[in-house]
């Protein structure tokens, strides 16, 4: 997204009225503003507004339609707009927009307040009468809080992930927080990106200031993200966050301290305060708010909030800022996106309005993301590197795309086309399908959730395990928290899995695990599953042995583009079958057999022993 900046400057003059000077596509313009509110007035307004946003937070079950200009927050946007829009400058403003929609560019809105009365106001909430809505509610025109300086901001060029630093601070003398819940909204937030490894998440062991300085002098963080307590130190004028101290009580932060920490990071573009009142300034100082110290200090741009803000839109803005920022777009187009989410997410809702963006680079752009990168990346977990490219073996000899964007042959034994194949492998490209598992020492982990069909596969694996001579563990219950944990305790080399898939496209298949509860199965996307294989030190392959329809073809290459040396995908049309294909299988692992000769034998086992009720066919790879 591409943007022309229309620049706002709002300064004090000497009639008592405000001075409007603006710099835009459209050439300069000049206006004054009269504020539309007398002191009283406003305080009152100011406390409409902020209730109305934060009870539209709290509804979960309004399904009512708000009557236009009946809205306090749409009055007041009104009024905030047409006070600062005035005849000229609104003028300029309209041709502008024409100017920019030629180009087929946004419009960036840069507000430069340099009356700190004007500061503490929502602009974020401007209503343009004449196009019936927000301004701020559109990536064509975002709202910037936008500060000069000497200090110029160029756009961090960033091999994948972007690195993530997040700290939950919780002194025991304050109202506590929910520390895990709060882990949770940002986990969730971001776990599509820490799925697809365009994103990694820190948490930061502990929550005083040298825990952060540390975490900081040790890695080169792009983002920082606070979760706790916020507030304004009107004795001081400034910002406050409270970190914890060494004996567990508050440390409170002021902001310009909290900058001393942040400000020298190079590699630091962005900081995002989760706090209350992390937006707020004084009305004598236009640097006292917390999130404006950062960026005189030097931080590149700094999302904060203007109001407390609820646990579903914090978790709907994160997500959308995180992919927005990780596509290689401004952050202020970012913001705006995310804003967006937000007010889709929740009908009537007002908390896109929160938020509150202070940046100090022209144009936005905090990152510059190597694309090429991004299809090679996949968490980082400190394991192996995972291959380049991948080549594929799929039943009907088809072409497959690797991750070097080079189509791969694949080959495949062709069997009667009344009867599909079932069998898919997949193999780092270079090594034919032929990788040599090598002769097993760990341990066969065996996955099989309470909703697979039949249990009779599972135990004909577990008794071909004892007479192959293989050491081989049943998950029990197989709740993805018991599966993370024995991933993390190492030891595993091949993991085999056998249960339902919901559907083909790779991108939307989903396969079940228990949940904790015990009662509803728990559905995992498959590339959130091959995630969590990816960091398991040690671990080989994987096998998985579905429903046949369920995610032919999906789990191996999700596995494999996470890091996975190999996988197989076996679908039998029923999950009932003998023990010649598990004994055939786990004999020819335990011997090191390529993952080519694994496929042939347990073909040729399942064909002349005991297949499944209906039988179907293994395609064997390539020698």
């Amino acid at each position: 997204m591409q943007y022309l900046d229309f620049e706002v400057r709002v300064s004090a003059s000497d009639d008592g009225l405000y001075s409007v000077d603006v710099t835009s596509p459209a050439g300069e313009a000049k206006g004054s503003m009269r504020f539309p509110f007398s002191p009283a007035t406003l305080e009152l307004e100011l406390q409409g507004v902020e209730l109305a946003v934060v009870k539209s937070g709290a509804r979960t079950r309004d399904i009512g339609i708000a009557e236009p200009g009946k809205s306090p927050v749409i009055r007041f946007g009104k009024q905030l707009f047409d006070a600062l829009f005035s005849e000229q400058v609104q003028m300029t403003l309209r041709r502008s927009q024409d100017r920019a929609r030629s180009e087929r560019k946004g419009l960036r809105i840069r507000l430069r307040l340099e009356c700190p009365e004007l500061c503490s106001l929502p602009w974020e909430f401007m209503y343009d009468n004449a196009r019936g809505d927000y301004v701020a509610l559109s990536t064509d025109s975002p709202i910037v809080r936008y500060m000069v300086s000497d200090r110029p901001v160029e756009a961090l060029s960033v091999d994948p992930p972007i690195r993530v630093l997040a700290m939950i601070a919780n002194p025991n003398d304050r109202d506590a927080l929910d520390v895990a819940h709060e882990r949770r909204k940002i986990e969730d937030a971001t776990a599509k990106l820490q799925e697809e490894g365009t994103l990694k998440l820190d948490w930061l062991q502990g929550s005083t200031w040298r825990d952060l300085q540390r975490a900081l002098r040790a890695t080169d963080y792009h983002i920082f993200h606070f979760v706790g307590h916020g507030g304004f130190d009107a004795a001081a004028d400034e910002g406050v966050l409270v970190f914890t101290s060494e004996t567990g009580g508050s440390q409170l932060m002021r902001a310009i301290e909290v900058g001393r920490l942040l400000a020298d990071e190079e590699s630091l573009r962005l900081v995002v305060l989760n706090s209350c009142l992390g937006a707020k300034g004084s009305d004598t100082n236009v640097f006292s708010s917390t999130s404006a110290t950062l960026v005189r200090k030097g931080v590149p741009a700094v999302v904060a909030m203007q109001y407390e803000i609820s646990d579903r839109a914090a978790i709907e803005f994160s997500r959308s800022l995180y992919e927005t920022i990780a596509d290689g777009w401004p952050i202020d187009a970012a913001v705006a996106e995310a804003r967006k989410a937000v007010s889709m997410s929740t009908r009537n809702s007002l908390e896109w309005g929160t938020p509150v963006l202070q940046m100090r680079s022209p144009d936005g752009l905090l990152f510059r993301v190597d694309k090429a990168m991004t299809s090679n990346v996949r968490p980082q977990t400190g394991r192996r590197e995972g291959p380049q490219s991948i080549s594929a073996v799929d039943s009907v000899g088809s072409m497959l795309t690797g991750r070097s964007g080079a189509a791969q042959p694949s080959t495949a034994v062709r069997q009667p086309a009344s009867k599909p194949d079932p069998l898919t492998v997949l193999t780092p490209s270079g090594q034919g399908g032929s990788a040599t598992a090598p002769a097993a020492a760990g341990c066969v982990l065996l996955v099989v959730p309470g909703s697979a069909a039949d249990d009779r596969l599972a135990q004909a694996f577990v008794d071909a395990a004892g007479l192959a001579g293989v050491t081989l563990e049943r998950l029990q219950p197989a709740t993805e928290n018991a599966l993370r944990q024995r991933l993390a305790a190492g030891g595993i080399e091949l993991l085999i899995y056998v249960g339902t898939g919901r559907t083909r496209a790779a991108a939307h298949a989903t396969l079940e695990l228990d949940s904790s509860s015990g009662r509803e199965p728990r559905i995992v996307n498959l590339r959130h599953f091959a995630a969590m294989l990816s960091s398991a030190a040690g671990l080989r392959g994987a096998v998985l042995l579905g429903r046949q329809g369920g995610m032919f073809g999906g789990f191996a290459r999700a596995v494999v583009e996470q890091g996975v040396p190999a996988a197989m995908v076996w679908e039998p049309s029923e999950l009932s079958v003998g023990a010649a294909m598990p004994k055939a299988f786990l004999q020819r692992w335990r011997e090191g057999a390529s993952w080519s000769e694994l496929a042939r034998d347990a073909h040729a086992a399942e064909v002349a022993g005991e297949g499944p009720t209906a039988p179907s066919r293994l395609a064997a790879p390539p020698q």
